[in-house]
């Protein structure tokens, strides 16, 4: 089966792809029948088309952001809209053009001058029409910026924005779709009996529990809300006494604002009074053109009414759905955000302290044994024969942060300080080997790098989507214990006092008394308060047989993917290779190994890659680290 969303040139095929069955389901059934014709509308519907074509969604931020860039450009195109409430985004016919399950997509089919491609991840799809198609509105610049420091201060907005995402996520769900499926949809039955029988039970269970009301519970949001403010405390103080986070306006206007709106209306306000230059910001953007134009009036007037007076879509959804869900306000936490402000300044200005000098000439990477990227960055500073050094970090620091939001994830270039995996990456292949003695692993063809960064996309959304849960609690949550015990367990529960910990002190402690014994001391200690949080055998099983199940299914796509190739993207090694080879070294720790006998083209790969000097030595690197919490078990 081709994947234009890799292969760039190929058309959807005609044949849906085959899922698993799942042995666990709760569905209302279909009739066979009507499923049937649902699965012929959807295949039309997500068939390629001539011309350029958005899949999207209104209500996506990330969609917003690719429509600001066409209508800026004066770029014509057409749209199809994408329901996500039904789960539309992760039918087989929509995974041929993203394998992700996401919106938006962007498809270019005969248009002259422009390669036939099908593009994936907003920030690919922003950088390649950026780069192939002319400016109209934004004078010499640009939106990407081409010097590579300006251009990685864009790109760290960027990862800025997913960390944000990471909170905003469940406030989204709760009270922006949850209201909205609620409106739409008299019951649950109703709802369910629109799901596809093969949906996998992940997404199954999202979709229901959003309905319910029950994704995240008021203890989990309030930790969420922290996270979100703390975020935007960052951005309250870069935007003191600017126009734009850049000089010039940037792709990071178009990155922020489409989020940055959805606040409000998530039950996450952006108050005056706390964030002035925030509220000044996205005042100023308004009246561009694009920003305006970008939102269809009826999403302008949800947003505007979930923002000014949310009880009464709140009220709508509950009166048609016999529910009583309500919604939740994360300002009650702004005060206790605010307050540690200065607490996060003076933890700055010791880790430079602590990192020392740093010259021109050499790279430090913060290194956190149970995370990817850094390795990901000194496998690409050992291929470009740079020089680099590495500071131990707590592995703690990185739980609950699937993105690395907050800056944690950090690499030193002389004075300069980048955080994100996206934009460290290609700027350490920018200003290394500049004399041509080691060859760009970002290639320079629009289109090939529009492909290895959907890879790049692609390993990080399989980490946050399928494999963290599996990999915290066979691997993270054991070295919680090995960490804290009875004589320092002190020394755990005071990180709901740290700054760094107050928006994922509940997650670490979910992870550690998962390995709680009931009875034992420890229980007796910890269990009154934080017992609640321990999972049922019965919910602990069904996730790892569906994540199990959500594994397999990457793997087999990779594998398929891989046949006759030694390399994901050309014929030459890229980033790409890089940054799913490192990810794919942690599988083992959810209990998966890649099989030759199963994935005999992946296995092929993957073997090939670490025959390659530095690529060994990284193996051997996670293997020494990690490798006694790695089982033995097949995929």
């Amino acid at each position: 089966m081709s994947h234009p969303s890799i292969d760039s040139t190929a058309l959807p095929a005609d044949d849906a792809e085959q899922n698993g069955s799942h042995s666990h389901r709760k569905k209302l059934l279909l009739e066979k029948p009507r499923a049937e014709e649902i699965n012929k509308q959807l295949e039309r519907k997500f068939q390629a088309l001539k011309g350029i074509t958005l899949y999207h969604s209104p209500s996506s931020p990330c969609s917003r952001r690719v429509r600001m860039v066409l209508i800026d450009k004066e770029i014509p195109y057409q749209t199809v809209e994408v329901d996500l409430l039904t789960g539309e985004q992760i039918h087989p016919a929509f995974l041929k053009l993203n394998p992700n399950g996401k919106v938006p997509v962007l498809t270019i089919f005969n248009i002259e001058g422009l390669p036939n491609c099908v593009l994936y991840e907003s920030n690919v799809i922003t950088e390649f029409l950026d780069t192939v198609i002319p400016n109209v509105h934004y004078g010499e610049h640009a939106l990407y910026p081409t010097d590579p420091w300006e251009r990685a201060k864009v790109k760290m907005w960027q990862d800025w924005e997913l960390g944000l995402t990471d909170d905003f996520s469940p406030y989204m769900l709760q009270n922006m779709v949850g209201v909205a499926q609620r409106a739409a949809f008299p019951s649950r039955d109703a709802l369910e009996a629109t799901l596809r029988d093969d949906l996998p039970e992940k997404q199954r269970e999202t979709i229901l529990q959003t309905y319910d009301g029950t994704y995240r519970t008021e203890e989990e949001l309030s930790r969420h809300a922290i996270g979100c403010y703390q975020s935007l405390l960052e951005l309250e103080k870069a935007l003191n006494g600017k126009d734009y986070l850049m000089e010039f306006f940037s792709i990071t206007e178009i990155t922020l604002y489409p989020r940055l709106h959805q606040l409000g209306s998530a039950g996450l306000p952006i108050q005056r009074g706390v964030f002035p230059n925030i509220n000044r910001y996205l005042g100023n953007l308004w009246y561009r053109g694009a920003v305006r134009k970008s939102e269809p009036i009826k999403q302008w007037v949800e947003n505007l009414t979930l923002s000014m007076v949310p009880g009464i879509l709140v009220k709508m959804g509950n009166f048609r759905s016999g529910k009583k869900v309500k919604r939740f306000s994360g300002s009650t936490v702004l005060s206790s955000v605010f307050q540690l402000a200065n607490q996060t300044r003076t933890m700055d200005r010791e880790m430079l302290k602590r990192e020392g000098e740093v010259t021109e000439e050499e790279f430090l990477v913060h290194h956190y044994s149970t995370a990817t990227e850094p390795l990901q960055v000194q496998l690409l500073l050992m291929e470009k024969g740079a020089k680099f050094n590495t500071m131990k970090r707590g592995f703690v620091e990185m739980i609950g942060r699937p993105h690395g939001s907050g800056g944690r994830f950090r690499v030193r270039h002389g004075n300069k300080i980048l955080t994100g995996s996206r934009g460290v990456l290609e700027y350490v292949d920018s200003v290394t080997g500049v004399d041509l003695t080691s060859p760009a692993l970002y290639p320079k063809d629009p289109l090939l790098r529009a492909k290895c960064q959907q890879w790049q996309a692609w390993e990080q959304d399989f980490y946050c989507q399928d494999m963290v849960y599996l990999l915290e609690r066979r691997v993270v949550a054991q070295k919680l214990h090995d960490r804290y015990d009875m004589t320092n367990l002190d020394e755990l529960l005071a990180l709901q006092n740290d700054v760094r910990f107050l928006a994922t002190f509940v997650h670490i402690m979910k992870l550690y008394m998962s390995r709680v014994v009931r009875g034992t001391e420890m229980w007796e200690k910890l269990g009154k308060t934080y017992g609640h949080l321990v999972e049922g055998d019965a919910v602990r099983v069904g996730n790892v047989v569906m994540y199990m199940e959500l594994i397999r299914r990457r793997l087999e796509y990779l594998d398929k993917y891989l046949k006759n190739k030694e390399f994901l993207v050309g014929d030459m090694l890229t980033f790409a290779d890089i940054c799913v080879f490192c990810r794919l070294l942690f599988l083992p720790g959810t209990g998966v190994h890649i099989s030759e006998k199963l994935y005999p083209n992946l296995a092929a790969w993957m073997e090939g890659l670490r025959q390659r000097e530095n690529f060994g030595k990284i193996a051997e690197e996670v293997e020494t680290n990690l490798g006694k919490f790695f089982t033995t078990e097949a995929s």
